[in-house]
């Protein structure tokens, strides 16, 4: 005679041993992605997490939250893996990343300094490209200042030059003369040709606010004793 009691305790004796299986799958993905990420899919595989017949969408969904949310990442391995790569995957798996952070309706400034929170941003030109035509796409389709931009574009050149403020103001290496001025960030942000801008000038007084918010808050960027 099969007691509920027993039948009970076997199968919580079931759960916890697929949780510890599952617990020690992931953590051994998160050691070789932290060791080698661009070999993310084929570590995932591995685990049993990505299965070959599944779609590219699918895929680049699970890669995306796996990145995401999972604990124990190393924040220079997450930036290098989605900064790397120019393949339609690749970019998908950007973009899937990037819509996890519920950016709609954010301030512009207040999304970038959500997103740029999360992973050691790289330091190769091309790589921070990648990342921030991903995040301009996103912000000019659903941010709250989407209005304000006149093209996609706009909202890209507007993130390198917060960055590139944000480098110049809090470089103890630049001598203050030679620092940013807040009228040189907004001669510079304010109209970027016809193509880009098509005739519409970013507001001065959100250029003001961006200019001083970066100069009273330096961007939240992980370095090496964050991880």
């Amino acid at each position: 005679i099969n007691h509920p009691e027993s039948d009970f305790s076997l199968r919580v004796q079931e759960i916890l041993k697929t949780r510890r299986s599952r617990k020690i799958i992931i953590s051994q993905v998160v050691q070789s992605f932290n060791n080698k990420p661009k070999h993310i899919v084929k570590w995932l595989k591995n685990g049993g997490i990505i299965l070959d017949e599944m779609s590219e969408t699918t895929q680049a969904t699970i890669i995306s939250e796996f990145i995401r949310y999972t604990p124990l990442l190393n924040k220079a391995s997450v930036g290098q893996y989605l900064a790397s790569g120019d393949t339609s995957f690749d970019a998908t798996v950007r973009a899937k990343y990037i819509n996890l952070f519920d950016l709609r309706d954010k301030p512009m400034l207040t999304a970038l300094r959500t997103f740029l929170g999360a992973f050691r941003l790289p330091g190769e030109a091309q790589q921070i490209d990648r990342l921030l035509q991903a995040f301009a796409n996103e912000t000019y389709m659903n941010s709250a200042d989407a209005p304000l931009f006149a093209t996609a574009d706009v909202a890209y050149l507007l993130s390198f030059s917060i960055i590139m403020l944000n480098t110049d103001l809090h470089n103890p290496n630049i001598k203050q003369e030679n620092k940013m001025s807040l009228s040189g960030f907004i001669k510079q942000n304010k109209n970027y040709g016809q193509e880009v801008s098509a005739g519409k000038d970013l507001p001065l007084e959100f250029l003001v606010g961006i200019y001083n918010s970066i100069k009273t808050n330096e961007l939240r960027k992980f370095e090496d004793d964050d991880d």
